[in-house]
């Protein structure tokens, strides 16, 4: 069940999420704001596995809100543009 908050429906807050869940998923996939990306995902994805509770789509979401933790915990890689920006300063 979705609350519904003072001026905005169901279907504003579903899109909405979406709209976060993407823009911090190409964050992620491009290596950029890497730690916070990968912490605020990780967070959204852990409350999504407790929603859905204990099966299949939740040990799905749990392992990767696991997996978006390690990220978070590791930093950013070689891969990072966020590196790569770092070492022309």
């Amino acid at each position: 069940m979705i609350p519904s908050y003072v001026g905005s429906s169901s279907t504003t807050l579903i899109y909405l999420n979406g709209v976060v869940e993407i823009v911090l998923a190409a964050l992620l996939l491009l290596g950029l704001y890497t730690r916070v990306a990968s912490f605020l995902l990780g967070l959204h994805l852990l409350h999504i596995s407790t929603i859905v509770g204990y099966g299949p789509t939740g040990a799905r979401d749990f392992a990767l809100a696991i997996a978006t933790f390690a990220i978070f915990l590791r930093g950013i890689d070689s891969f990072c543009l966020d590196k790569i920006w770092r070492n022309k300063e």
